[in-house]
């Protein structure tokens, strides 16, 4: 007999107590990660299955869905926007207001001139003149904050404060 098997022979129980404790470590290590493994399975099957049961790809797939969707509802809205400013460019956004009284026997400020102008100043500016006996409406076109009509004293005032103030388009 060689030298280590004597020596084996009688250490038999150290060498036992060797080997298993080696192969306890083994095992604690193999539960540890059987562990870990579980717990990423358990998230991997959550995130795949979905919270309603279905998994990723429907719902990504049902994402991507609503995305477009929503893509063309935003194109939508933008198209409908520049129509809207086109339109807003030719809204009334500038007034003039003046109460006067236009005749002496008549008070109460009832007369007024009423200047109502668009983004690029074109518009109008109506005057209404009462009086006891009748009452008379004018209208005289504007176009850039000027009139190819002459203007009361009255009806320039009311275009001068439209000119100087902006009604809020909100």
């Amino acid at each position: 007999m060689d030298i280590w098997e004597q020596w084996l022979r009688n250490n038999q129980l150290i060498v036992v107590s060797v080997f298993a404790g080696g192969y306890l470590v083994l095992a604690v290590a193999l539960l540890v990660n059987w562990l870990r493994v579980r717990r990423l399975l358990k998230k991997y099957n959550t995130l795949f299955r979905g919270a309603e049961g279905r998994n990723l790809e429907v719902i990504l797939s049902q994402h991507m869905a609503n995305v477009s969707a929503a893509l063309g509802r935003v194109k939508e809205l933008e198209s409908l926007c520049r129509k809207l400013e086109e339109m807003s460019i030719r809204s009334v956004q500038y007034k003039g207001l003046i109460r006067y009284d236009a005749f002496d026997n008549v008070g109460g400020e009832q007369s007024f001139s009423l200047a109502l102008l668009d983004r690029n100043r074109d518009g109008v500016v109506i005057t209404s003149l009462f009086g006891r006996d009748e009452t008379r409406v004018y209208a005289k076109e504007i176009r850039g904050g000027k009139s190819a009509h002459a203007l009361s004293e009255e009806e320039k005032e009311a275009l001068r404060r439209a000119m100087t103030t902006k009604e809020s388009a909100q």
